[in-house]
């Protein structure tokens, strides 16, 4: 039953889930971007969703059906590396539209920054050590949430209540399948909060000058 429950677990919090997770408290949270019209975040969800989260999953299939990945859970780090570069292109190529051509909301684009940042360091620590890419993403989207909330003046106290009782649940989902060490765990969840950061700020202060 537990077994279960941690499965179900890992594959909600899935980080590759987190951008979705983000558009959705975006558009259809008490914030300012949720009066956007619906034609607009229909198509702002789709160009997210599909560089930052469909590509790269649609990316783990292929490298499955060539068993360059042997399970979708990508249990090893050879496993987990072209997946993650390929992550990091899609991603890029959603950061750079988004942010030049379709102008999509400042949180949105600081988003897609810090998912790039993050998955460039879990592709450059993944060759020499297993690092949770579930704890990253879960401590991305606390960062997230944060800054969202702040920038929109609202009490986001229990919003962010409830992701980090997600983020507990993905730290003991991964503990309980021994998916991860808590070492691997607690550096994940530095690198989403330093990488969701510096993407926030970085996109924040840019478009001000």
């Amino acid at each position: 039953m537990l077994a279960r429950l941690a499965r179900v677990i890992s594959v909600v919090a899935h980080p590759l889930l987190m951008p979705v997770f983000s558009l959705v408290f975006t558009f259809f949270g008490p914030t300012p971007w949720s009066l956007l019209p619906p034609s607009y975040k229909a198509v702002a969800a789709l160009y997210v969703g599909l560089g930052t989260c469909l590509l790269p999953l649609a990316s783990v299939v292929f490298f499955l059906s060539i068993r360059v990945v042997k399970n979708l859970e990508m249990p090893t780090r050879s496993e987990r590396q072209m997946p993650l570069i390929f992550a990091c292109l899609t991603t890029a190529l959603t950061l750079y539209f988004a942010w030049t051509t379709l102008k999509l909301p400042l949180p949105i684009v600081g988003m897609v920054a810090g998912e790039f940042l993050m998955l460039v360091v879990g592709a450059a620590i993944t060759p020499f050590w297993k690092v949770s890419l579930h704890a990253m993403g879960a401590a991305a989207l606390l960062v997230f949430v944060i800054f969202v909330g702040v920038l929109s003046r609202f009490d986001f106290a229990l919003v962010a209540a409830i992701v980090i009782a997600l983020g507990g649940a993905v730290g003991w989902a991964r503990l309980y399948l021994q998916s991860h060490t808590s070492a691997q765990l607690a550096v994940g969840y530095a690198v989403g909060v330093v990488a969701m950061s510096i993407g926030m700020v970085a996109v924040l202060v840019g478009f001000a000058r």
